[in-house]
This record gives C-alpha cells, structure tokens and sequence, in this order.
C-alpha cells in the first residue's frame, strides 16, 4: 500500500483492511478470487485530476 495513502487514512480515522489477492480486472473478478460475494465487494479507484498522464 502507499505511504501516502496509508498516512492519509490514518490521519482520517478511516477503518480499512488490506486484501491481498491475485492480480484481476473487474470487481467481480477480484470478488471470485478472493473468496468474497460480489455484493459485498467494493473496487477503489483514486484518481489525482492535478496529474496529467
């Protein structure tokens, strides 16, 4: 996990686990290899709209 990202949750107060899991594509994908229902599976995305790619 990020460092900045871990400093940030931290300082927010903000309840997270780390799954680690095999590399996938869709939440549905991540869900099935790891073992958890789709319903109960959210994917995360951060976006920084200051970078430019």
């Amino acid at each position: 996990m990020n460092l900045r990202l871990k400093e940030f949750l931290a300082s927010s107060g903000a309840r997270y686990q780390v799954v680690s899991h095999p590399d996938a594509i869709t939440a549905q994908e991540q869900a099935a290899v790891s073992h958890t229902p789709g319903q109960s599976w959210a994917k995360v995305v951060i976006v920084n709209p200051w970078r430019h790619v």
